[in-house]
């Protein structure tokens, strides 16, 4: 059986002081990471074995103290060997 990789990014929004605690989350959460902040919102990037991984990650970063909503934007799933090869130019 093929290895899907599932690769999806939310937006986080959050009182200023819930960015701290959303910080604190993702330092145990190697899955996952803050790539921008702004305004209220940090999105952060998500990787996971399956659909129900997501979707356990965006309960887990609602429950935060803070973060007021999640909203996924994006999400992309592939064969993990296949997102590991090389690109040829």
């Amino acid at each position: 059986m093929t290895e899907i990789l599932h690769i999806a990014s939310f937006i986080v929004r959050h009182r200023e002081p819930g960015a701290s605690a959303l910080d604190d989350f993702l330092t145990g959460a190697p899955q996952m990471q803050c790539v921008a902040r702004a305004d209220g919102r940090s999105i952060v990037l998500c990787e996971g074995e399956s659909e129900t991984e997501l979707m356990q990650a965006i309960d887990a970063l609602q429950a935060l103290q803070g973060v007021l909503g999640v909203s996924l934007v994006y999400h992309h799933a592939e064969p993990r060997d296949e997102l590991l090869q090389e690109i040829e130019p």
